[in-house]
């Protein structure tokens, strides 16, 4: 499968790909993967510091208090897609989940596809209305009334203690249950990586679930 792979706030498409490096590796080779760079500059995030060189540049798809940003980066995701698409699936990261999410939502209500599953590591921004984007509001989606409108196969993964463990929570009851997979890890606002091979081993079983059912 050919996946779309989106970076949270604060870092980069090279670092996502790092990572996600272990998940990857226990995936096999039958999936491909781009990484598609933010374009909003924004302040490195505390919690990566470490793992990136002292001058690397990191960015965001959207500023989360201006609307109208991130109605550009869901207009700027559809033309990238119908540019260099299409993609099997889509992994995304904290921020990006939210993004996403919204994307799938907005394809879904037009009538058009978007892709075929989605994966959302630790979602650390809410799914939201496009329509109130437009009007410069945002409006999270309400997952009492809209529990299971994203029906495509989808796979939640976040930690016990990650400070966006509602958002996560949130997002994934938007989504089919009976298509949906979780694994909720003892960690927090984070991917899995080398050194948590239990959990990359859970991470890996619930994307290849995903990717099955995306493909029956």
């Amino acid at each position: 499968m050919h996946f779309l792979c989106l970076h949270g706030r604060g870092t980069n498409a090279k670092l996502f790909e790092m990572q996600t490096a272990a998940i990857r590796y226990e995936l096999g080779d039958r999936h491909t993967f781009d990484f598609v760079e933010g374009n909003m500059p924004y302040d490195i995030d505390p919690n990566v510091k470490s793992m990136l060189a002292g001058d690397e540049k990191t960015w965001a798809y959207f500023q989360e208090d201006e609307p109208k940003t991130a109605l550009k980066a869901i207009n700027d995701l559809d033309a990238f897609v119908e540019a260099q698409g299409p993609y099997d699936g889509v992994i995304s990261f904290s921020q990006a989940c939210g993004l996403v999410a919204t994307w799938i939502i907005h394809r879904m209500r037009q009538g058009k596809l978007s892709v075929r599953c989605a994966i959302f590591l630790s979602a650390g921004s809410p799914a939201v209305d496009f329509d109130s984007l437009k009007e410069g509001n945002v409006v999270v989606l309400p997952q009492q009334k809209m529990g299971g409108i994203i029906d495509i196969p989808t796979a939640h993964v976040w930690g016990l203690a990650d400070p966006y463990a509602e958002v996560a929570h949130g997002l994934s009851m938007l989504c089919r249950s009976d298509v949906k997979s979780e694994f909720i890890h003892e960690g927090g606002h984070e991917v899995p990586g080398a050194g948590s091979k239990e959990d990359v081993t859970s991470i890996v079983n619930i994307v290849r679930r995903t990717t099955l059912l995306a493909q029956a």
